[in-house]
């Protein structure tokens, strides 16, 4: 295989690893694998002037201490992401 080809089952499992960083982030984090680079991409979604994006790195082993280094204070300490928190404006809940 040329360097320049792409292993079908290996994309495939590095998607899947960026789908379980994503989900461990509790939708604070974007992750993306890119085939091309073969490397993964973090993006915060959060609101956070400190977090520089994208992180990137080779393995999720190699990104997710990057991903919690980045904006610990705020986004760890948050167990539900922001568009599934209840709006305020809906009022109280019944």
């Amino acid at each position: 295989m040329l360097a320049t080809e792409f292993d079908p089952d290996a994309t495939n499992a590095a998607k899947a690893h960026a789908e379980d960083l994503q989900r461990c982030s509790g939708g604070w984090w974007l992750v993306l694998y890119g085939p091309h680079s073969r490397r993964f991409f973090a993006f915060y979604t959060g609101r956070s002037a400190r977090v520089k994006m994208p992180i990137e790195a080779r393995t999720p082993a190699e990104l997710w201490p990057m991903m919690t280094a980045a904006d610990d204070a705020w986004w760890r300490s948050r167990l539900v992401p922001l568009r599934a928190q209840p709006d305020a404006r809906d009022g109280p809940a019944d």
